[in-house]
């Protein structure tokens, strides 16, 4: 499998170009060069190769790295798996308790959706096409977009916890093309899904994951140890 570099910014850090903004909204700074290392080559996926861009000095003092967990509101597996997290010793950013926030809901805007997030899991989640484009650019869905997508530039790997929608697996395609360290937790049963071939781990369980985690961002020696 081959992977599409993404287009490199003129700005000497190395680093991707931030995605479009949207109007009202303007990306966070681009760490400063110090904070790249350079590309290197790793086995990473089911048998794929590919390059990956590391980072360094970027996680949080005192832990062993920053973990963005994407996932659905209605997972009710994400609570747990983030309170697993962080008693390995990580940082974790929950959207659900986002720092200074509470976790962002169509509600908050006025958007008339079919699913709240009280609502079965499966079930579509539907609305007006121009009713969701006026939500979008509200004031606290940008807000609540800043804050997801600053986690997610800052983390140094991002896992998505299955089952999740759209937005958990755009964000993991994302941090599969700004080489993030990435991971799925399945359900099962599980929905197959050819394109997660591009992640480095695909666990079963949540002991698989915190192996893999201790392989690629391990503890300083006696730091921390998993419960």
């Amino acid at each position: 499998y081959f992977h599409a570099s993404p287009a490199i910014c003129s700005d000497g850090t190395g680093l991707p170009c931030p995605a479009p903004s949207r109007k009202g909204w303007h990306p966070p700074p681009t760490p400063s060069a110090a904070h790249a290392t350079a590309l290197d080559d790793s086995n990473v996926g089911i048998g794929c190769h590919r390059q990956r861009m590391t980072t360094d000095l970027m996680h949080t003092p005192g832990t062993r790295g920053y973990i963005y967990v994407a996932s659905s509101w209605r997972n009710t597996v994400q609570p747990s798996v983030v309170d697993a997290l962080r008693s390995a010793g990580f940082d974790v950013y929950d959207f659900k308790n986002p720092p200074g926030l509470t976790g962002f809901a169509w509600d908050e805007v006025g958007l008339v959706h079919s699913n709240p997030v009280d609502g079965p899991t499966g079930t579509p989640d539907l609305s007006h096409a121009g009713d969701f484009l006026a939500a979008l650019d509200h004031p606290r869905a940008i807000a609540g977009f800043e804050s997801d997508f600053g986690a997610m530039q800052r983390a140094d790997a991002i896992i998505a916890i299955a089952p999740c929608g759209r937005s958990a697996h755009l964000e993991l395609g994302w941090a599969a093309g700004a080489r993030k360290r990435t991971a799925v937790l399945l359900d099962d049963p599980c929905t197959p899904e050819l394109m997660y071939r591009m992640v480095e781990h695909v666990a079963t369980d949540m002991d698989s994951l915190l192996a893999w985690l201790d392989a690629v961002l391990p503890a300083p020696l006696g730091a921390f140890s998993a419960t």
